[in-house]
């Protein structure tokens, strides 16, 4: 049976960077599609972005493990929806699919960081500016030290506070019922609450409609696509749907219950299973799902920086005021 490993203190801050994973799975779902031995292909994916990991893989896929049983091992490298979409593509017949599908989503993500992280230089730099900029004159008239003690007492703890903040949020990801807890407080939060939501419900219905179109029966789809929406509150309120409705109910019905889907997603599903066309149907309204998700995104993506700069504008005011502040009692004194 194999076993969690354990991670380094540097695993668990860093994990699978985003890019590396990306390359992992577009060159592990070439080498798939091309009929290479699954151990080999790990080995060598892996070589060019994480060779240890990559050789202990092949490792365990060479004992005759699954893929998704050997990734399950290292849950610092690999979220449960990655997980979930690799078991799916295997017991589909689809892993090739949904490794390009993984590739697709992480390089996605790489964009999206990349869009956020070009967003906040200049309010960042801003922020910085206003902690270095105004205590200037504590350099002229009272020395370096001072004026490193002004500067370095407002960073740090800001720098400390971010490290903190991702090295528990690392931590609380990589554990089950500390995830549990994420998830459901993920769901609940004003704004970003409806995009979790959506993001929950795509990866749902996406692993739905391939689930349906290799030929798996409605049940065993739900149960599984249950599993690969990335999200433990969402999955346990779409499992106690299910249960009250039974295996012999549509799925439109299961989703109807759950509430976590609005009356037109559940009408369009409801559609298709009248058509005959369920799992077309489950796919366009996927693709629908992630669409008005990646717009949302956007929006955000607008918003956040401009409140940034509001808050450093209003950090250097009150930097500012408080430094004439002190100029103008020290020339009082005189």
């Amino acid at each position: 049976m194999l076993r969690v490993a354990t991670p380094t203190p540097l695993d668990l801050l860093l994990g699978f960077p985003i890019p590396r994973k990306a390359i992992f799975y577009r060159q592990l779902a070439t080498m798939v599609n091309a009929a290479m031995p699954l151990a080999a292909a790990l080995e060598a994916a892996g070589c060019q972005t994480m060779p240890q990991l990559g050789s202990r893989m092949a490792g365990m896929v060479g004992e005759g493990n699954m893929l998704s049983h050997a990734m399950r091992c290292f849950p610092f490298y690999f979220s449960a929806f990655e997980v979930s979409l690799i078991s799916t593509g295997e017991l589909s017949g689809t892993l090739d699919r949904q490794l390009n599908s993984l590739a697709d989503q992480m390089e996605k993500s790489h964009r999206l960081e990349r869009e956020i992280t070009s967003k906040l230089v200049y309010p960042l730099l801003i922020l910085h500016a206003a902690v270095f900029i105004p205590p200037v004159v504590v350099l002229f008239t009272q020395g370096m030290q001072a004026y490193l003690t002004v500067t370095l007492s407002l960073l740090l703890p800001i720098y400390l506070l971010a490290l903190v903040f991702f090295s528990t949020y690392r931590l609380v990801a990589s554990g089950s019922w500390t995830r549990k807890l994420l998830d459901t407080a993920l769901m609940h939060l004003p704004v970003l609450g409806r995009g979790v939501r959506s993001l929950a419900a795509a990866r749902f219905l996406d692993a739905l409609a391939r689930l349906y179109e290799a030929g798996i029966t409605p049940d065993q789809s739900l149960a599984l696509a249950t599993d690969a929406c990335g999200n433990s509150y969402f999955a346990d309120r779409l499992r106690s749907a299910h249960k009250i409705q039974g295996d012999c109910e549509l799925i439109s019905a299961t989703l109807k219950r759950s509430h976590l889907f609005s009356v037109f997603v559940v009408s369009l599903i409801a559609t298709g299973e009248e058509s005959g066309q369920t799992p077309e149907m489950i796919g366009r309204t996927a693709q629908m799902l992630h669409e008005e998700l990646t717009l949302d995104a956007r929006k955000l993506m607008t918003l956040f920086p401009l409140l940034i700069l509001l808050l450093v504008g209003g950090l250097v005011g009150g930097l500012v005021i408080s430094s004439y502040l002190s100029l103008a009692r020290m020339f009082l004194s005189i």
